[in-house]
């Protein structure tokens, strides 16, 4: 049960990249563990959250962080802003087989330096709601 793996996917299934890639000339998306290739790279973490909001167990709110490494700067934050905009899109949706009902960011782009090969490194964190 990983909603960093269920959204990872979602965002590769709406084509802002492609799921467990290794085209150097397409967006990567990946979970919990950043591909060594290709440069352009989108990964999910599953970062916590707290505990069931419902005494029934019922309602979710874990956090994910969504980590974007890319060649050039601005090409990072704008698939940063792709991903926000897909994200905070879903309410209500059913993605395998948990309806999600919404997702909101709890930080804006947080540019967090540059990787050992001097890509461009920015992270998003955000605030899932499931049931």
């Amino acid at each position: 049960m990983s909603p960093a793996d269920d959204l990872a996917r979602y965002i590769a299934g709406l084509g802002l990249g492609i799921f467990g890639n290794s085209n150097q000339n397409a967006w990567a998306v990946s979970v919990a563990r950043e591909p060594i290739e290709p440069a352009n790279c989108i990964t999910f973490y599953d970062t916590g959250g707290v505990g069931a909001d419902t005494d029934e167990l019922d309602l979710y709110r874990p956090s994910i962080q969504v980590r974007v490494r890319s060649r050039d700067y601005m090409e990072g934050c704008n698939k940063q802003q792709q991903i926000r905009l897909a994200l905070h899109a879903i309410a209500g949706a059913t993605i395998n087989g948990k309806r999600y009902v919404g997702v909101t960011n709890e930080t804006d782009i947080n540019h967090i330096g540059m990787s050992e090969n001097n890509l461009f490194l920015t992270t998003i964190s955000y605030q899932v709601i499931h049931e």
